[in-house]
């Protein structure tokens, strides 16, 4: 079984924090163990389409999809015409199984 660097890195830094028993670093651990033992991938979940909102060009809809995107992957977000984006308009699927920052929301913006 080969291991991946960037796994080993997160391990180490997390055996050495463990003291402070903070239930992220215990979540990296069973995160570590799972892809360590059972060769599972991590991936995040399909982040969230915002109402009036675009993912990667797709368009919004109230259909859950069940994509799952492989660390690294960097996922973009648009508003329609007329909304304005509050929050990150990119967010990246990181080594934890989750997005670096929550997906955004479109405002509602008039043009004076």
């Amino acid at each position: 079984m080969q291991l991946n660097s960037t796994f080993l890195i997160l391990f180490s830094y997390n055996c050495f924090c463990l003291k402070d028993h903070n239930t992220y670093n215990n979540l990296i651990i069973i995160i570590l163990f799972l892809y360590l033992f059972f060769e599972i991938a991590i991936q995040c979940p399909q982040p969230l389409v915002p109402i009036n909102g675009r993912i990667d060009g797709t368009s919004g809809s109230s259909s859950i999809s069940h994509r799952r995107y492989a660390v690294g992957a960097l996922v973009t977000f648009s508003c329609t015409e007329g909304h304005l984006l509050v929050g990150e308009a990119s967010i990246v699927c990181t080594e934890t199984g989750f997005w670096s920052h929550p997906p955004p929301f479109c405002k509602f913006h008039i043009s004076v």
